[in-house]
């Protein structure tokens, strides 16, 4: 997903991952984030049920690409990502 931001960034399109793993904590997810080196935004939802909901996640992990004026393009989780099933465009 690193590789998505790079090349996608410079095309005005954002990268954002969500984590709303209720057993992670933020800590975590920023530990974990600058072990694998991540240079996307991660989103924490400790609830469980705003973003996951407003974007109709799926799955977890899941991303979402964003173009400069936030309008969600794409969404893709790890399954999708490894050729499990399709994304959804927006």
């Amino acid at each position: 997903m690193s590789k998505l931001a790079e090349d996608y960034g410079a095309r005005g399109i954002s990268v954002i991952g969500i984590n709303a793993n209720k057993s992670e904590s933020v800590e975590a997810v920023k530990a974990h984030a600058t072990e694998k080196h991540l240079n996307f935004t991660i989103l924490k939802d400790p609830a469980n049920k705003a973003l996951p909901i407003s974007l109709g996640a799926q799955h977890t992990p899941e991303a979402y690409y964003l173009d400069a004026n936030n309008k969600l393009l794409l969404s893709r989780s790890y399954r999708q990502q490894h050729g499990h099933c399709e994304g959804r465009i927006e």
